[in-house]
């Protein structure tokens, strides 16, 4: 139960998301344009190489975060944010697997699967203790066995299910990888780093090697933080056609604006045609205001 609560509740391993300044940067530093509307133009921002103690990784970039992932880092859909070596979303738990609570939630596999074995022993000892008394009447052994006869069944179905799962993520501990990384077969060239050379000191480092704190969030931040810096995001950001035309009234601004919505082409058109009608304005730089 503790190593249940402990994978339930405690920090997989998040990354935190960077402030609005600091999305900025990194959009100015890579060269990525986003429309009025948010969306990257004219695509997606490209991944880039990094070095990791003089490896060549391949660092890409998460479109909700806003800002390039580090080695073993993957966006959760589910839980909508990037985690530290996340191996997958569990259900069952609730909560993502990742770098600060593998350990515990191996543990909770392991003790439900030992757990289910003794359960279905134990059923097997009540229906033989029980033989004893009622071996003459079969029809109130197997009326009062009922009970036991299902759940040493469901027993020992969890149990021959759980037992090959955990000696799965033993196999995963072993060779300092995640199920993430196995299915996308990024371990061979992209995560040697992660192998410190033998399988039982991966094996230790996984599960009794030390663990930096969880981040506490509410001590760092508000509980509305990130959406704070959604809108101050989308009050500052510099976009393409903010950065490269002029719209001198307000009309026609906000027609513009409604454009983006829905097509950058439609836009790029309008402004063209714009441009050709309206002598006083320039062409070469405009800014809304």
């Amino acid at each position: 139960m503790t190593n249940y609560l402990f994978a339930a509740f405690h920090d997989p391993g998040v990354i935190p998301r960077p402030n609005a300044d600091e999305t900025l940067h990194t959009e100015k530093e890579n060269n990525i344009q986003t429309d009025l509307a948010g969306n990257y133009f004219p695509s997606r921002p490209p991944s880039k190489t990094i070095l990791v103690r003089n490896n060549p990784h391949t660092s890409p970039y998460c479109y909700t975060c806003r800002t390039y992932r580090s080695p073993r880092v993957v966006h959760c859909s589910v839980c909508n944010v990037c985690v530290e070596n996340f191996d997958h979303h569990c259900p069952w738990i609730n909560n993502c697997v990742g770098l600060l609570n593998y350990r515990y939630f191996s543990n909770f596999v392991l003790f439900c699967s030992i757990l289910c074995f003794v359960g279905f022993v134990g059923c097997v000892l009540a229906a033989f203790y029980r033989w004893d008394i009622y071996k003459y009447q079969g029809g109130l052994f197997f009326a009062y066995n009922i009970p036991n006869f299902l759940t040493g069944l469901i027993a020992i179905l969890f149990g021959f299910t759980l037992f090959p799962f955990w000696y799965y993520h033993c196999g995963l501990a072993m060779n300092g990888v995640t199920t993430k990384e196995t299915m996308r077969h990024q371990h061979d060239s992209e995560h040697k780093e992660a192998n410190c050379g033998l399988r039982f000191q991966n094996l230790i480092q996984a599960w009794c090697g030390p663990i930096r704190p969880p981040v506490n969030w509410n001590e760092l931040y508000e509980g509305d933080h990130y959406l704070k810096q959604v809108e101050i995001y989308k009050r500052i950001r510099p976009t393409l056609l903010s950065n490269t035309l002029t719209v001198p009234k307000k009309h026609i601004r906000d027609h513009i604006v409604s454009l983006a919505t829905n097509n950058y082409f439609g836009i790029a058109q309008q402004v063209e045609g714009f441009c050709r009608t309206n002598t006083t304005s320039s062409k070469k730089n405009i800014s809304f205001y």
